[in-house]
């Protein structure tokens, strides 16, 4: 008897194939489950653990690309385990700002804490927006 843990499925028009891990042997099984007319046909077949990782990262790549970009950069960890297991995690880098770069350059270069160094891009910023608010309204900067 098969006891199956479902990882992930492709719904395309009348079928929906269901790739499945048996949590009892290990093995990777692909269902694919089609509706002809009133009636749906179901197919098991056990594939192999290669078959499974390249369907597995034709999705990562498939969903990699339908996610909209929000300033994020989106990594994919991978994980096979020698015991047929496998872990799949998202890992995700925020990119810094221009504030926390400053920041950071601030406590690099010139050997700030963090809270002085944020209070020194504070005003580098107040004192360059003062810069532009001037030129912006016809006046002459230093």
């Amino acid at each position: 008897m098969l006891k199956l843990k479902h990882i992930f499925s492709i719904i395309k028009g009348d079928s929906v194939v269901v790739y499945s891990k048996d949590l009892t042997t290990k093995r990777y099984y692909r269902c694919t489950n089609i509706l002809v007319g009133k009636d749906i046909t179901e197919e098991i077949q056990e594939i192999s653990k290669l078959e499974f990782r390249q369907k597995l990262a034709e999705q990562i790549y498939k969903k990699s690309k339908e996610l909209p970009s929000m300033g994020m950069a989106t990594a994919y960890i991978i994980d096979f385990q020698p015991n047929n297991e496998i872990n799949f995690e998202i890992e995700k880098q925020e990119k810094d700002t221009p504030h926390e770069k400053l920041i950071k350059d601030a406590q690099k270069s010139l050997g700030y804490s963090y809270e002085d160094a944020e209070f020194y891009a504070r005003k580098l910023e107040e004192i360059a927006l003062n810069e532009y608010k001037k030129c912006f309204k016809g006046g002459n900067s230093k």
